[in-house]
C-alpha cells in the first residue's frame, strides 16, 4: 500500500494502511500528522484519506451559510468566544494555551450533553484534507493543537447528531442537530 502513495512520508505508514487515500496530501495535513505523529503510532489516532463525506454529514443536519455552520439556525446552541476581538493576531503557542483554558467548560458541554469520554468521533477541517478518528478523551487532550490550525475545525460523532465546532475567528461553538431549523445552504439574513 505505502508504495501505491509515494508521496505520503515514510513516518506516516498508519495513514497509508487506512486505504482510500485520495490524491496527495496537502501541505497542512502532512504538518498536523507530524504534530499528532506520537499519538498515531500510539493507535490512538486513525487517519483517513479525505474528509468531504463528513462535511455532506454536516450539511444534511446542520444549516451552511457561508462555507461553515451558520450557528443561528440552530437553537440551543452553545458558543464562547475564545478571542473576544483582537487587533493582532496571535502566536500559535499562545491560541494553545487560550484554548487549553477552555478544558473545563468544554468538559461540562459534553457531559451535560451526555457525550461519554469514550464516544468515537472524527475532526475534519476546511482547509486540510484528511480526517482523524479518536475518542473524546484523546480529543480533549488535543484539541488545542488541532484547534489552533488555520482553518475551520469541526468534531462531530459518525451519525453527526451532534457537532462542536471551532472558527478561525476564535469562536467555539456546540450545538444538536435535532435544534437545527434548516438544512443545507441557507442565508439567514434574507430571512429576517
Amino acid at each position: 500500500m505505502a508504495n501505491d502513495t509515494p508521496d505520503i512520508p515514510d513516518e506516516f505508514k498508519a495513514w497509508a494502511k487506512m486505504g482510500d487515500i485520495h490524491g496527495v496530501p496537502d501541505s497542512l495535513s502532512i504538518e498536523l500528522l507530524q504534530e499528532l505523529k506520537l499519538w498515531i503510532d500510539a493507535g490512538q489516532v486513525q487517519v483517513e484519506g479525505g474528509n468531504q463525506k463528513y462535511f455532506d454529514i454536516l450539511e444534511t443536519q446542520y444549516p451552511i451559510g457561508l462555507n461553515r455552520i451558520d450557528w443561528r439556525g440552530v437553537r440551543e446552541h452553545l458558543s464562547f468566544d475564545v478571542f473576544p476581538i483582537r487587533k493582532e493576531p496571535m502566536a500559535g503557542d499562545e491560541t494553545e494555551q487560550r484554548l487549553a483554558s477552555c478544558l473545563n467548560m468544554l468538559l461540562e458541554w459534553l457531559k451535560s450533553s451526555g457525550i461519554a469520554l469514550q464516544e468515537q468521533v472524527v475532526w475534519v477541517g476546511d482547509v486540510s484534507n484528511i480526517s482523524l478518528h479518536t475518542t473524546i478523551e484523546t480529543l480533549l487532550e488535543l484539541y488545542p493543537l488541532l484547534f489552533s490550525w488555520p482553518q475551520h475545525s469541526y468534531v462531530l460523532p459518525l451519525t453527526g447528531q451532534w457537532c462542536l465546532n471551532y472558527t478561525m475567528e476564535g469562536q467555539l461553538f456546540f450545538g444538536r442537530a435535532e435544534n437545527a431549523i434548516a438544512h443545507g445552504c441557507v442565508n439567514l439574513d434574507a430571512a429576517s
